[in-house]
């Protein structure tokens, strides 16, 4: 309910205007987007899943968003994972180039899978299975968005990642799907 005074010419209130707006639409609909909403937050902190979503700039990858689960498969917090050198910073020595090699060509080709290692936050090492795909976002002619998602232990499919290397103990695998 809102209320509104109207006064005569002489300054003096005269009536009052009285508006009720009914809100049970709303309400409903208020509620049911903060069920949506908390089941969402749910799914993406228990996922086994890492989500994320990126902006590329020319060549550069630029991370935009990650999920929290990335915390509990990986051991970084979120706001590490955003930082625009984390995840060059963290391939594997023995697999940077290649990788980032390939990510190039990717991006130019519009599609790439590829495999590389990973180091976690605590020293270990996980098995990445990437699937990149180039796709229209943002503003510009140009303008490509990255989203995508992994889970531990197992590629896509829940097949077992095949490697041409062969894991050494306490290497861990982590299946990745990326869309670019």
């Amino acid at each position: 309910i809102s209320l509104s005074g109207v006064r005569d010419g002489t300054g003096a209130p005269s009536y009052l205007i009285a508006a009720i707006e009914v809100i049970s639409e709303r309400r409903k609909a208020h509620a049911a987007l903060e069920a949506t909403t908390a089941r969402l937050n749910h799914l993406l902190t228990t996922s086994p899943t890492v989500l994320y979503s990126t902006r590329l700039e020319g060549a550069a990858v630029i991370p935009i968003w990650v999920s929290e689960s990335i915390t509990r498969i990986l051991g970084y917090s979120t706001e590490e994972a955003l930082r625009p050198d984390w995840w060059q910073a963290h391939l594997h020595p023995d697999d940077r180039d290649r990788v980032i090699a390939n990510v190039s060509a990717g991006l130019e080709q519009g599609y790439l899978v590829q495999e590389y290692r990973f180091l976690r936050k605590d020293g270990g090492v996980i098995w990445v299975r990437d699937e990149l795909r180039v796709l229209p976002g943002g503003s510009g002619p140009r303008a490509r968005a990255a989203r995508g998602g992994g889970s531990p232990g197992t590629g896509l499919g829940g097949h077992a990642l095949q490697t041409s290397e062969a894991r050494a103990p306490g290497e861990a695998g982590f299946g990745c799907t990326t869309s670019l």
